[in-house]
């Protein structure tokens, strides 16, 4: 018997803040990768319970999308995630950036509850 699997792209914002969210969900192991703007991968986070490891890509700060990511995924998801992140908007200012990382919590929340 195969497990039940959810795959979806979910999308939040627009403009200089709008991200999207493709996953992968079965019992206790969630994958995703958030991307934005110029898509690419900067970021992993990988996470288990109350542990995560991340590995950022030189030159990348897409580390701050993973780890607030996986941490929201993680609050309602008791399994394995690995998340992966490349946003990239030319000359975006903080207000933005702390836009994105809000909506990717959102989306973080979302994905564990269902």
């Amino acid at each position: 018997m195969f497990p039940m699997i959810k795959m979806a792209v979910l999308k939040k914002g627009r403009g200089h803040h709008r991200i999207w969210v493709a996953y992968m969900k079965c019992p206790g192991v969630v994958i995703a990768h958030l991307g934005g703007g110029a898509n690419h991968l900067g970021a992993i986070t990988l996470g288990l319970q109350k542990w995560s490891r991340t590995f950022l890509r030189s030159g990348h700060r897409d580390d701050v999308l993973t780890k607030f990511f996986s941490r929201s995924l993680l609050k309602h998801h008791r399994g394995f995630s690995m998340v992966s992140a490349g946003v990239h908007y030319p000359r975006i200012g903080k207000n933005n950036i702390l836009k994105i990382v809000e909506q990717a919590k959102l989306i973080g929340c979302q994905i564990a509850k269902q």
